[in-house]
């Protein structure tokens, strides 16, 4: 059974063979609201791959959809969809 990602946990993107060259910190949840059915995470992205997921949008993120790249970088906070790509990182647990 996985456990459960908490803020604090040093986690993976799991997707696209990106489990094992990927590594971030979980900073935070934000629960679902009317506009928007689905948790979303606050990442700070420390080790990033080719393929990392994309960046949610919205007065709340900081981020809108005409401010270009979805592309996430290195040392960058970064809120996403929440779901089983993520994971907790292996040497962590």
């Amino acid at each position: 059974m996985r456990r459960k990602i908490k803020i604090g946990d040093l986690i993976c993107y799991n997707a696209a063979g990106s489990k094992d060259k990927t590594l971030g910190l979980v900073l935070g949840f934000k629960p679902p609201q009317i506009s928007q059915n689905y948790v979303c995470i606050l990442v700070q992205w420390c080790v990033i791959s080719e393929y990392m997921p994309r960046k949610e949008w919205g007065y709340w993120t900081g981020e809108d959809y005409t401010t270009g790249t979805q592309k996430v970088s290195a040392g960058e906070f970064a809120w996403h969809k929440f779901g089983s790509w993520f994971e907790i990182a292996p040497d962590s647990k």
